[in-house]
């Protein structure tokens, strides 16, 4: 077979990037643009489980894995923990000789004839760092050393020019020493493979922290911060741009096959899933109140709150109600301490997440009231998510079975009469509630209502409830972003724009381009 290098862009916006390629930038992509086919992808409603590349690495859709999301909860003893890779990669069913690097969630152990890194330096891992085989990673550390920005893959930059400033150098650094890897790895190292696997994950953790610099509409982009954000959105997007030109000219011959799950786009999220939603059930089944605005956050002219430059991202909750054990509310803390560390000294990352209840997040602080609760939201990275505290189901059952559908219909009608305090318009897009699945038996990672946000709701506002917020942004970036892009370049394939297909189909491609047949278990079409 010939040769197929597949390179992940985790985090890349088509739009911003044709944005910078009119204005002359990033020649690389440009050329590859014009002698690729060129497809969309959508990813749908799975976008929404945050496990993108997850649904790459294992080839599987969100209803095919019986996973929707990496939080799970547990129903008896009322706690929430995240939990990485469960899902053997697709390479296991393939002849092909596979070489990878950091492509998250994509399980050495489970493939021991893949060989690569994993975790060195990915966004969103959901594996402990590992190589095979076992002498590769300590050779590579020895040559490149240990990821060179891991203050900035989740970093909170937006109150700071100077902070974004030198996030958006960081990360570039880390594309440059990523494109140093790739070369020595897939050249050097291991240069007899059929199927090359290589992620880039710096264009997600920038778009996160520093969208505000290139969004005209977002509310921070007025801020004194804005245009350091934007230069280094700017050279995390050039450095890749390098990257991708290297790639090409070391494998001049290979079949190139390039993609984005989905765009980016400003974080309609955060604050509204992680703090906003849990205050508006606790108000309306409990009437109790836990957060407190801070004075200067209400007086915003704009009704958008800033941070001082040093400030972090910490939500005000009063200490009224049950007080977590002492034991659990240190293993909170330890915990993120502890990846921190593992992860700046290269080390192997044990099972710290199972159990971990999120404590860095306010919905996590609410967990003590769900069980006397009629309905609770989840910590949620991505949209809100909803669960009915079910009989028969959780251990402190409020609902009846009976009274399931009448709940979900009328958390739904609250929802759609909340309205962005700051706008005043609707605060809800779209409501998803659990219909086909049976309640009883919904799985652990799933929810049974979905709340799709409309904008950024910094304070939300119900006419009985009152005003809750208003908050400031967590991250400025988010997943909001339109559809996702796939270039192939290669013997036999004609370039020119083939349309929207499923973000699902890239798998399936995968083994039609290695001439391999596809097991009838994954998900998609080839888009060939």
């Amino acid at each position: 077979m010939n040769k197929l290098f597949v390179i992940g862009l985790d985090g890349y916006d088509p739009v911003y990037a044709g944005q910078l390629i009119a204005q002359g930038g990033l020649p690389a992509l440009a050329r590859l643009h014009e002698r690729s086919a060129r497809f969309q992808l959508d990813h749908g409603s799975a976008k929404r489980t945050g496990l993108a590349f997850e649904h790459f690495s294992a080839g599987l859709a969100p209803g095919d894995a019986k996973r929707w999301s990496a939080l799970y909860f547990d129903k008896d003893r009322y706690q929430i923990w995240q939990e990485g890779v469960r899902l053997p990669p697709f390479t296991r069913h393939m002849q092909a000789r596979t070489v990878v690097f950091d492509v998250p969630y994509f399980d050495l152990n489970a493939d021991p004839r893949v060989q690569g890194v994993v975790s060195w330096g990915a966004h969103d891992p959901g594996t402990p760092l590992a190589g095979q085989p076992s002498t590769l990673l300590q050779e590579m550390l020895e040559r490149f050393g240990p990821y060179p920005a891991p203050e900035w893959i989740y970093g909170f930059a937006w109150p700071s020019a100077e902070k974004c400033r030198a996030m958006g150098e960081k990360l570039a650094q880390a594309v440059n020493t990523r494109a140093g890897i790739l070369d020595w790895l897939f050249c050097q190292r291991l240069p007899d493979w059929d199927l090359g696997i290589a992620v880039v994950s710096e264009l997600h953790s920038v778009a996160e922290g520093l969208w505000h610099g290139v969004d005209p509409a977002h509310p921070l982009h007025g801020d004194s911060s804005a245009a350091a954000a934007e230069a280094g959105m700017r050279a995390v997007y050039e450095a890749v741009d390098a990257l991708v030109d290297g790639v090409q000219r070391a494998h001049p011959d290979v079949t190139l096959m390039l993609f984005s799950m989905h765009g980016m786009g400003p974080n309609e999220s955060d604050v509204s899933s992680m703090a906003l939603l849990p205050e508006l059930l606790l108000r309306k089944y409990l009437g109790r109140k836990l957060l407190e605005p801070k004075p200067e956050w209400l007086a915003a002219a704009d009704g958008v709150p800033r941070l001082e430059a040093s400030a972090r991202w910490q939500i005000p909750l009063s200490a009224q109600g049950p007080r977590r054990r002492s034991r659990s509310a240190l293993l909170d803390a330890v915990r993120p301490i502890a990846r921190q560390l593992l992860h700046r000294f290269q080390l192997p990352l044990p099972d710290l997440a199972r159990g971990s209840r999120l404590s860095w997040m306010p919905a996590a602080h609410y967990q003590p009231y769900w069980r006397q609760m009629t309905a609770f939201a989840l910590p949620s990275f991505y949209d809100g998510r909803i669960r009915i505290n079910l009989q028969g189901r959780e251990r402190y059952g409020k609902v009846t079975p009976a009274d399931y559908r009448a709940v979900c219909n009328e958390i739904a009608a609250m929802l759609m009469a909340t309205t962005n305090a700051r706008t005043g318009r609707p605060a809800v897009r779209s409501i998803e509630i659990n219909e086909t699945k049976d309640p009883l038996s919904l799985e652990a990672s799933d929810a049974d209502i979905i709340v799709d946000w409309d904008g950024a709701s910094l304070a939300l506002a119900h006419p009985q409830l009152g005003v809750i917020g208003p908050l400031p942004y967590r991250r400025p970036g988010g997943h909001s972003g339109g559809t996702g892009m796939s270039y192939i370049v290669g013997p036999g394939i004609e370039p020119g724009d083939c349309g929207l297909r499923s973000a699902f189909d890239l798998v399936p491609t995968v083994f039609a381009l290695a001439g391999e047949a596809l097991p009838e278990h994954l998900s998609g079409a080839s888009l060939l």
